[in-house]
């Protein structure tokens, strides 16, 4: 019934649409150019139109288009500040081993004293009841033991770090220290306590105080470099940054930073960014920072 021997589409179109209407559809009229024309206009004009759904996924592509660029370009910035503290971390760290060579165990006493000279002279700590502390490393960073001593003796209730009990976790606790707890002699009450992998003193599991937010007056804070601005740099796992988070809606530590002058960087007021130390939103800014010949706030 319908089989057409029409050459042309728009002639089999028109032939078989008079089929189902009353008269003819169309006049033999529109097989004149001109209408043949106007016919195959509107037939590509209605072959190349979008539907709706296309311009709905061409919208979110371009949405999903500009989230991911954006993603990029933070994802960018992030590598390159880890970048700038690892190398950053590689220099200071190259520093301070030419610096204070195992035999140099004088100079580097002499030094973290001189640091906490400045500390013992602050109005913050002599009104400070409580303090947080941490215990060094044998060598190759600014050494407490004698300060620990001073805080003891000046009846302070003191704080210091425990990690080691999930090195996976990079989480930081701060315990309270039962300082009458000595072995005799010039030991310490920490001397008999395990030692984590950094050979560094921690509190034994069954030392259960742990600080919480508004217990700590004072935190003493250590750090592989700190500049002019009060900018800390970490060793890289975060454990002070996590913790001073903990507290930070409720009645934060004064933060004070500790270094040695191989340690610290001398941002001029005119200097770019790149000259310091880059911090991230999740790096905190100390209060103070001591060493040995400079008290800035």
């Amino acid at each position: 019934m319908f089989a057409s021997t029409s050459s042309t589409p728009q002639a089999f179109f028109i032939a078989h649409s008079n089929l189902f209407c009353k008269g003819p559809l169309f006049h033999p009229a529109p097989f004149h150019p001109a209408g043949n024309q106007f016919l195959n206009r509107a037939m590509a004009g209605a072959a190349r139109r979008p539907s709706p759904d296309a311009h709905r996924h061409a919208a979110a592509a371009g949405e999903g288009g500009a989230r991911d660029e954006g993603q990029q370009q933070q994802d960018s910035r992030a590598d390159i500040l880890r970048r700038r503290k690892q190398k950053l971390r590689k220099d200071i760290r190259a520093k301070i081993k030419s610096a204070y060579p195992p035999s140099g165990s004088a100079r580097l006493e002499a030094q973290s004293n001189a640091v906490f000279a400045r500390l013992f002279d602050m109005p913050a700590y002599r009104s400070a009841a409580s303090i947080g502390f941490f215990l060094s490393m044998p060598s190759g960073e600014i050494q407490t033991r004698d300060a620990i001593r001073r805080i003891v003796q000046d009846g302070k209730t003191l704080y210091v770090p425990r990690v080691g009990l999930d090195f996976e976790k990079c989480d930081m606790d701060l315990i309270r220290c039962d300082t009458s707890a000595k072995t005799g002699g010039d030991d310490l009450f920490y001397d008999c306590w395990p030692r984590n992998k950094w050979n560094i003193p921690e509190p034994p599991a069954d030392l259960t105080a742990v600080a919480g937010p508004g217990d700590i007056d004072l935190l003493l804070t250590p750090g592989l470099a700190f500049d002019s601005r009060l900018h800390r740099l970490g060793q890289g796992k975060g454990y002070y940054d996590r913790f001073i988070a903990k507290t930070k809606d409720e009645k934060k530590p004064i933060l004070v930073g500790v270094c040695l002058d191989e340690q610290f960087i001398d941002v001029s007021s005119t200097a770019g960014s790149e000259e310091g130390i880059p911090i991230a939103e999740y790096d905190f800014v100390m209060d103070k920072l001591l060493t040995p010949t400079k008290t800035i706030e």
